[in-house]
C-alpha cells in the first residue's frame, strides 16, 4: 500500500497532523493511506440567465464578466464541447464543473458557440473570429487578450 504526506494546508478530516521533517523542513503533515488520485472538488455554481442563455461560473454578472475577467471588454461566455454549456471563462468551467474542459469541436463549427453578452447573440466560432473582436450585432467591443486563449475553448484543424 502505498502512502502519501499531505502538507497541512490540505489535510483530510481524520487525518490530525504530526510534526516532522518532510524534504529537510520542519512542518505539519498527515500520512494518509492509501494514495487515491485527488478528487476535482467543485465551487458553489453561479448561474445566470444572460440574455435568455444560461451562464455558469464564479460570480456571473449581467454581461457575462465574472470572478476571473472583469473588463470592459470581457462581455462574451464561450460554450464548451465537453458540456454544451455557456461560461464566461475556462477558469470558470474548472471551477464550478465536474469534468475536464474540452473546446468547442471543429466538426460543429456550424452552430453557435460564443454569446454576446450584450445583446444576447450568439456566434458561431468563425463569424466570432472573423468578427475583429467586435460583436456584429451590436458593436459591443470584445476583449482582444482573449485571442490568447482560443485554444481552450475551440478546437482547430
Amino acid at each position: 500500500m502505498l502512502t502519501q504526506i499531505v502538507p497541512e494546508t490540505e489535510l483530510a478530516p481524520g487525518f490530525p497532523p504530526t510534526v516532522g521533517r518532510v524534504g529537510g523542513v520542519s512542518r505539519a503533515y498527515s500520512v494518509a493511506e492509501p494514495l487515491l488520485p485527488r478528487a476535482r472538488v467543485a465551487q458553489p455554481v453561479s448561474a445566470r440567465r444572460v440574455r435568455g442563455v444560461e451562464v455558469r461560473g464564479v460570480d456571473v454578472g449581467p454581461e457575462t464578466r465574472c470572478a476571473h475577467y472583469a473588463g470592459e471588454r470581457d462581455v462574451i461566455a464561450l460554450r464548451f464541447g465537453c458540456c454544451e454549456r455557456y461560461y464566461p471563462c475556462f477558469a470558470c468551467h474548472e471551477a464550478v464543473a465536474d469534468h475536464d474542459a474540452e473546446p468547442w469541436p471543429r466538426a460543429r463549427s456550424d452552430e453557435p458557440a460564443v454569446l454576446c453578452g450584450v445583446c444576447g447573440a450568439t456566434l458561431t466560432v468563425d463569424a466570432y473570429l472573423d468578427a475583429g473582436f467586435v460583436c456584429p450585432a451590436c458593436d459591443a467591443a470584445f476583449n482582444p487578450g482573449c485571442a490568447a486563449h482560443h485554444d481552450r475553448y475551440f478546437e482547430r484543424p
